[in-house]
């Protein structure tokens, strides 16, 4: 994903695939419910990362093809070591410049990318060009309540306990208005947009921990981040066994590309 401000988030793609990529599939399984989308059909996933959302698309929808962009180099090494990459065209790219040809998808997808993106009209044109008349342009991010946020326990522990507040990438479009405006202002018809929720259980803290990628506390000192860990330790809920259920939100928007 062509982004402004989160490449320490997005370095190492071990590390993304363990955090991000846990709460990447869980939203996207729902968002993919919400799109319905036929099989057999040409996808493109913008901003793939390490390519969770991507393998969960070729999982549930069958696509006849599907092609996968990110500029992170190590993003894409990663996803080319799964064992499902060889049905996927892995590439890396801009968003801001596909490198496809017009009409060539009948489906172009963003997750969790948008907002990062330094000139999201620039990406949504560049989107909409390669998708054929008719087919589909859709995104989902995180929302800009910090009630929805899946890492809202850390931004508010870091707060409550006085550390040096994150000012986390990607702060633009991460409401409904801007994402329909942006939808509408690319040209794009049939828009929709919906609130997703979902649910996630990790089997304990070590768990919960791990799935925060690092570069939202390495700006801490160690002893910053002892401090924060026992902290939202104590924040959390704890059920059954040690389990912990935590709840998030996703915004989801879907258009279509008109003649």
């Amino acid at each position: 994903m062509a982004m402004a401000g989160g490449e320490k988030l997005f370095a190492s793609g071990q590390n993304y695939d363990r955090a991000m990529g846990r709460w990447s599939r869980i939203a996207g399984e729902r968002f993919l419910e919400w799109l319905a989308i036929p099989e057999g059909l040409r996808w493109l996933d913008v901003g793939c990362g390490t390519g969770a959302f991507t393998e969960l698309v070729l999982q549930r929808n069958s696509p006849t093809a599907i092609s996968a962009i990110d500029p992170s180099e190590n993003l894409i090494a990663f996803a080319k070591s799964k064992p499902s990459a060889d049905r996927i065209d892995y590439r890396n790219g801009d968003a801001m410049s596909l490198p496809y040809r017009n009409d060539d998808f009948d489906v172009a997808t963003m997750a969790l990318v948008i907002q990062y993106i330094p000139d999201p009209g620039k990406a949504m044109g560049e989107m909409t060009r390669v998708v054929r008349q008719g087919g589909t342009v859709a995104a989902y991010v995180w929302p800009e309540d910090a009630e929805g946020h899946p890492y809202r326990v850390l931004d508010d522990t870091i707060r409550t306990i006085g550390l040096v507040d994150y000012n986390r990438p990607g702060n633009r479009m991460r409401s409904a208005n801007a994402l329909v405006e942006l939808f509408a202002s690319s040209g794009l018809t049939n828009i929709e947009s919906r609130t997703i929720e979902f649910a996630l259980e990790f089997n304990d803290f070590d768990d919960f921990w791990s799935s925060l990628t690092p570069g939202t506390y390495q700006h801490l000192s160690s002893s910053d981040v002892d401090r924060l860990k026992l902290a939202v330790r104590e924040s959390l809920p704890v059920g059954s066994g040690g389990r912990i259920p935590y709840t998030a939100r996703a915004l989801a928007i879907c258009g279509r590309v008109s003649g």
